[in-house]
């Protein structure tokens, strides 16, 4: 069972409102309002920062540490068109998070989805953040990796996977794992976010890629955010979505409704 950082582990799926918890731990990636004078003493300089104006959320809350490490190649990958994606596979005491700073485009957290579940590694949450300006991505995601002596291996693997734009093909909606039970999509909050979630006793490491994929192709949509975890034998998955403009609530939930099970 997957529990939240900030929930202590004796307690159970019982014991909490666990979706509850993931809408208030995600609320923590909200932007902060000044986060000048930590990069400047991280070494970055005024031109710099327009850079990060768009990831100001990154620097609150659990990811304040380690997006840092990104810093630097999210400047040269604005710099540079022709620059490449940073992978690192971060071992944060018992947690595994893959950190990713890349240029973004649409299907990217399909592609990495798609490479994880072709790999059988479980995915539990991830927190996906966008520099629409410059075109930036700055995602991590939070996997189960029993043998860590994989994590060199498994990063090549993801950059290979981003530079090429796999699993987001139309031959690869073959491959994609069938969901079987009702899909729900609906209002997350009252900014025009949503949670499209799915409930399941089918535990494979593929749904997540199955539901990523769908709404990179079906929805077109932008993913900020997603959880999985289970509770007495049913699988809860959550991704957190954002339409496109001129996508009503109702049109997409009849998309889901006749495209993704």
């Amino acid at each position: 069972e997957w529990v939240p950082a900030e929930v202590s582990p004796a307690h159970t799926a019982e014991g909490f409102n666990i979706r509850e918890l993931y809408v208030k731990s995600i609320a923590t990636f909200r932007p902060a309002p000044n986060i000048e004078e930590q990069l400047f003493s991280a070494g970055f300089t005024p031109d710099h920062l327009d850079v990060f104006e768009d990831l100001k959320g990154v620097f609150t809350g659990a990811y304040r540490e380690l997006s840092l490490r990104f810093c630097y190649h999210l400047v040269e990958l604005a710099e540079n068109p022709d620059k490449g994606p940073l992978v690192r596979v971060i071992w944060d005491g018992p947690s595994t998070i893959i950190g990713v700073a890349a240029k973004d485009y649409r299907g990217l957290a399909a592609s990495i989805t798609g490479a994880l579940a072709s790999q059988e590694i479980p995915l539990l949450q991830a927190h996906l953040f966008s520099a629409g300006r410059y075109g930036l991505a700055l995602d991590f995601f939070h996997v189960v990796l029993s043998d860590r002596s994989i994590g060199p291996q498994l990063a090549t693997s993801l950059d290979e996977v981003i530079r090429g734009h796999l699993y987001i093909s139309d031959s690869d909606e073959a491959t994609l794992v069938p969901v079987r039970e009702a899909i729900t999509l609906r209002a997350w909050d009252k900014h025009g976010r949503y949670e499209l979630q799915l409930e399941t006793p089918d535990h494979a490491t593929g749904l997540i890629h199955a539901l990523t994929y769908r709404i990179y192709r079906y929805l077109g949509a932008n993913i900020f955010g997603l959880s999985a975890y289970s509770a007495r034998g049913t699988a809860y998955i959550s991704v957190y979505i954002s339409l496109p403009s001129k996508l009503s609530l109702k049109k997409a939930q009849q998309i889901v409704a006749e495209r993704f099970a």
